[in-house]
């Protein structure tokens, strides 16, 4: 059984330094009151603020303990700080632990602040590397671009998502250590200067999130009181914005189909400086058969692009197409794809800025050309052209088209007619086009540049939108692989069957088809596209062949959220560690218990006592308007000690080894 030595009271000489005043230990048939009626006695005494010497109540405690059986009167000096050697303190024990002596070094010199702070550097650096080694994977591993590009770090799509996840975990588990040393450091360096002992311990290691929120919502003291900012602080930093942190990776997580580049051709194709609008002598080209349903996109290219510069929930005409060139290589016939780089192409994008289909005719602003034509079977269609407005006829880039198609049989009834309008605007650029080379169609469009306003003559563009009626001969029908009407050259036979084949499909409703819709927007694409004109002098260009992969691709939010986490808590490191670069601070080792408890002076065991069991708000209550301070008392001897007090203490000073 240990034993307690009694404490021997500490009295002041006249010229400031403390003697110790041995004393005989008490009678062994002295009465020992109980523990209660000591407090009780310490609680009725008034407590000796300007004094730091004990009192004789405080005097008369340590009797009291000194007597307690199996206590040794011979370890009393020891329990004082009597030095009983030139190297060592030796505390003696008795009893069941007689024999264990516990020696403590002579004091210890602060270290300079470049070696104490060299472990939370490392840790620093550390987790530096893995933050930027996580983000660089993310963006390499989860790419956005059509063309993939494999990371540096080879990897499953299926086993990526782990690797990032554990990644992630890791970095942050760098930044929460790397911050709590120096939130270590920043609160003795606030007890340094004299702080609330709320605030110093709220800082502490030992403050869970549980702790944090019984702090938060105290009731004593105001709402902005400092322990509280700081309490706030770290539930945010530390415990909020690290949750965001962990799990901000898996937001909008989809798998894609991208095109990986296995070789680069050995030949070259042939590829136009420019690619425009043109009417040889002001003819149109000749369509193939108009019966078949998907006529328009018999052997050309037309792309639709997934994303275009609006949106159709708000608009119902938001659409965009590109229309490159016939750039292929027609040698090779596998199932490969080929990728040809800055191919000229035409783009245009429909908008109308309405959720509801606009009026086909407009007093105020009549189309500026306009053609029909009523098939043998009474089927009524009508084109209409016009610039921006719809009355111009000037070269513009922005063309307004529509159609109207009628069934004009309605026994004596009123005729319902379909009316379909949209406004296109027409670009230039060049883009990477990805094509197969089985077939030569358009896989994907991606990398558009140089994107420039496109006028084109409106007049030219009618005729070729209104061909069909115009009577242009029909060449051939690919949908049946014959020559349907080939030199067919009586014009209302081919303005009659492009109507009837054209109101099969846009008389299916009387009310907007989006179907119908898409076919308006294409049929002006495709007169763009099948009236097309090469610049010259051509290019010969090598391409890549390239096959499709499969990737996860992850929202750009989660590589921006983990970098501005990350980068937040850093930077919160870095001010918490340098933010009193001069105030010289007690050694903090990795034991705060310790480091605590160990410094603890009169002062402070008289303000503690009776929190020993005290809950959170007794606690809280108690300290939230306590002022401590961390710097240097002297001991018998000399010597001085680090200690933690409510009074005042001298500053810590460089060379000077503590206790």
């Amino acid at each position: 059984m240990t034993t307690i030595a009694e404490v021997t009271p500490i009295e002041h000489s006249e010229n400031g330094d403390d003697e110790i005043t041995p004393s005989s230990p008490a009678p062994s048939t002295q009465k020992t009151p109980s523990l209660s009626e000591s407090n009780d006695q310490e609680d009725l005494a008034p407590p000796e603020t300007t004094e730091p010497a004990l009192s004789r109540e405080d005097e008369g405690t340590s009797k009291e303990i000194s007597s307690v059986p199996g206590f040794s009167p011979s370890a009393q000096a020891s329990a004082l700080g009597e030095k009983l050697s030139s190297d060592h303190i030796v505390l003696e024990a008795t009893g069941n632990d007689a024999g264990l002596a516990v020696a403590a070094p002579n004091g210890v010199a602060i270290e300079n602040r470049l070696r104490a702070h060299a472990s939370i550097a490392l840790t620093f650096a550390i987790a530096i590397i893995l933050s930027v080694f996580t983000i660089a994977f993310a963006s390499t591993s989860f790419p956005r671009d059509v063309i993939f590009t494999p990371p540096f770090l080879p990897y499953s799509p299926q086993y990526a998502i782990l690797v990032l996840q554990l990644l992630a975990a890791v970095s942050l588990m760098a930044i929460r250590v790397c911050f709590a040393m120096c939130s270590e450091v920043l609160r003795w360096s606030l007890a340094s200067r004299g702080t609330n002992l709320l605030t110093f311990l709220v800082l502490s290691n030992a403050v869970g999130f549980s702790d944090i929120i019984s702090i938060l919502f105290a009731k004593p003291t105001g709402v902005f009181a400092t322990w509280r900012m700081f309490a706030c602080y770290k539930l945010v930093i530390l415990d909020l914005a690290m949750l965001f942190g962990q799990f901000v990776w898996l937001l909008e997580i989809n798998a894609r189909t991208t095109y990986q580049i296995i070789q680069q051709s050995s030949i070259t194709v042939v590829v136009p400086p420019s690619f425009g609008f043109y009417l040889e002598g002001g003819v149109p080209n000749s369509y193939s058969a108009l019966l078949a349903l998907n006529f328009l996109l018999q052997g050309i290219n037309v792309y639709e692009v997934p994303d275009g510069s609006c949106s159709s929930e708000n608009d119902i005409e938001c659409a965009m197409y590109i229309c490159p060139p016939a750039v292929r290589d027609g040698s090779n016939l596998s199932s490969n794809l080929q990728i040809t780089y800055r191919v000229p192409t035409i783009i245009t994008q429909f908008q109308s800025n309405t959720a509801l289909p606009l009026a086909f005719d407009d007093p105020l602003d009549p189309w500026a050309y306009c053609t029909d034509h009523t098939s043998s079977s009474e089927l009524y269609l009508r084109f209409c052209v016009g610039g921006e407005p719809r009355t111009s006829s000037e070269n513009s880039s922005v063309i307004n088209a529509g159609w109207q198609s009628c069934d004009s049989i309605c026994d004596g009834e009123q005729c319902i007619c379909n009316n379909f309008t949209t406004t296109m605007s027409i670009e230039t650029a060049t883009a990477t086009v990805i094509s197969w080379l089985s077939n030569f169609t358009i896989a994907d469009i991606t990398d558009l540049e140089e994107q420039t306003p496109y006028s084109v003559n409106i007049s030219q563009f009618f005729n070729a939108f209104s061909a069909p009626l115009m009577g242009i001969p029909l060449t051939y029908s690919e949908a049946y692989d014959e020559p349907l009407y080939a030199n067919q050259s009586n014009a209302t036979f081919v303005a009659d069957s492009f109507v009837d084949g054209l109101h099969s499909v846009l008389g299916d409703t009387e009310n907007y088809n989006e179907y119908a819709g898409n076919l308006l927007r294409v049929f002006l694409t495709f007169a763009l596209n099948n009236n097309q004109i090469w610049g010259v002098p051509y290019s010969y260009q090598n391409f890549d062949i390239a096959i499709q992969a499969n990737a996860l691709s992850i929202s750009p939010i989660s590589s921006i959220g983990f970098t501005v986490v990350t980068a937040l808590m850093l930077v919160c490191c870095v001010v918490m560690w340098t933010m009193y670069p001069g105030t010289r601070v007690p050694n903090i080792s990795t034991y705060p218990e310790i480091m605590f408890g160990a410094k603890l002076n009169t002062h402070m065991m008289r303000l503690l006592n009776g929190l020993g069991n005290g809950t959170n708000r007794i606690i809280i209550e108690r300290l939230a308007k306590v002022t401590i301070k961390v710097g240097a008392e002297q001991f018998d001897g000399g010597g001085q000690r680090i200690t933690i007090s409510t009074a005042e203490v001298e500053p810590l000073k460089k060379g000077v080894e503590y206790i």
